[in-house]
């Protein structure tokens, strides 16, 4: 899954299962078409894709998924392709994909601000930022809808 040239074009699910205490890094592989992600299993999953175009939505059923960041000199504070500096969009998805977050579940943004273009539905999951945004950023995390009790803990700047 780190070849950079991947790209997974089908309809139906496709599932991450990360095991407890193990991390795993989407480097390369990119999802197209009605194809919805569903992230499995304790451990964490680290998105480093900087435009994803699939249109199923996004599932966090268990543990952690975290969007990558940019942390060189010419960071921005949003998900940044290293070698053309484009800010990211769409880490999870087409505009307007839906992204749940199930009970006792983990969606760390880790900086990542851009995330206007998606609908967040919280079903007791948690949204947390693991790092300090000192960019002026724009867009922000918009549709946020809670169906259970949640956690939204942001502390960095915010455009929430």
């Amino acid at each position: 899954m780190t070849d950079s040239t991947t790209t997974l074009t089908a309809p139906g699910e496709f599932h991450f299962n990360v095991a407890t205490n193990t991390t795993f890094t989407n480097a390369g592989t990119k999802f197209t078409g009605n194809v919805r992600l569903v992230k499995e299993g304790a451990g964490t999953f680290v998105s480093q894709i900087f435009t994803q175009s699939y249109s199923g939505g996004t599932t966090l059923a268990e543990g952690t998924l975290k969007l990558y960041n940019d942390t060189g000199a010419n960071s921005t504070g949003y998900a940044v392709n290293p070698s053309s500096n484009f800010k990211n969009p769409y880490p999870l998805g087409v505009h307007g994909s839906t992204v749940t977050i199930a009970t006792g579940t983990t969606f760390d943004i880790n900086g990542v601000w851009d995330l206007h273009n998606h609908n967040f539905i919280l079903e007791g999951g948690t949204i947390v930022n693991s790092k300090s945004q000192t960019k002026e950023a724009w867009g922000g995390i918009a549709n946020i809808s809670l169906t259970a009790d949640s956690r939204v803990w942001i502390l960095a700047r915010t455009n929430l």
